[in-house]
């Protein structure tokens, strides 16, 4: 990569490190976890979409969910008696808000973990997550996810689709989409 470009990368990483750090207070409504009547309804969709392809995988796997949040996905997942699901994030306020709830989740870079543990998860979950990196960045990211993934893995991958009709507010309502 030609040297200009490394800083502009370097910039861009720093804008995104400084933009999680505070996430939470910066750009959401609350701190609070979502409300009962929203997790319920937010349990019914990943009930219909998400469990079928859980379906045959064994209980007590390991998988592993990108970008967690504040643990919507972990609490489903233990809810539905997977027991061994993770989760890691850059936000330490998302973290701290799914740990309080009893979830297993830390603060993480994301290559690092999945550099770290090769052939680990039989589920790797990225939800609303690969908006925020660039092409460069994809470009490493997914054979470090197909590396971290067992044989036979899946992995479950959601993004916004900017052709969609409210797509103005899910592609530009967050800084760090690129």
């Amino acid at each position: 990569m030609l040297p200009i470009l490394d800083e502009v990368s370097d910039s861009l990483s720093d804008f995104r490190t400084e933009l999680y750090e505070r996430y939470v207070s910066t750009f959401t409504r609350s701190e609070e976890p979502i409300s009962e009547a929203e997790y319920r309804g937010y349990s019914n969709w990943c009930r219909h979409w998400y469990l079928p392809l859980f379906e045959d995988l064994p209980r007590d796997c390991a998988i592993l969910e990108l970008g967690c949040g504040p643990g919507d996905m972990l609490e489903f997942l233990g809810q539905n008696g997977f027991s061994a699901a993770e989760g890691i994030d850059l936000s330490p306020e998302q973290v701290q808000t799914a740990r309080d709830r009893g979830l297993n989740a830390r603060v993480a870079d994301v290559f690092e973990c999945l550099e770290s543990a090769p052939q680990r998860y039989r589920a790797i979950l990225a939800l609303d997550f690969l908006e925020h990196f660039s092409k460069g960045e994809l470009m490493k990211l997914v054979p470090a996810i197909r590396d971290a993934l067992e044989p036979g893995g899946i992995l479950i991958l959601q993004t916004p689709n900017g052709q969609g009709l409210l797509s103005h507010y899910v592609i530009c309502g967050d800084l760090s989409h690129l």
